[in-house]
């Protein structure tokens, strides 16, 4: 793939950073973006952070620490699709 692309980066980038205002200063996160132009941070599942340290399940890292994680992107088109893969999930 690499030889069709400039860079992976245009393809698909993580990008983690520390938020610097508003409520959220502090919080670290991370910054996926596609080469489709679809981008989202995140730093907890899709309940957000209070309900994920209610479950006692909000995952922090120390300073300095890192972690190495592979996300899968895809796309389905249709409504049948989509809920075969919502039941492979």
């Amino acid at each position: 793939m690499l030889k069709h692309v400039g860079d992976i980066r245009q393809i698909a980038n993580v990008r983690l950073c520390e938020l610097s205002d508003g409520p959220g200063r502090g919080v670290r996160v991370a910054e996926f973006t596609t080469g489709s132009g679809f981008a989202f941070t995140a730093n907890c599942l899709v309940h957000g952070r209070q309900a994920e340290r209610e479950r006692g399940t909000l995952q922090m890292l120390a300073p300095g620490e890192s972690r190495e994680m592979i996300l899968r992107l895809g796309a389905v088109e249709g409504e049948k699709a989509l809920a075969a893969l919502i039941e492979k999930i």
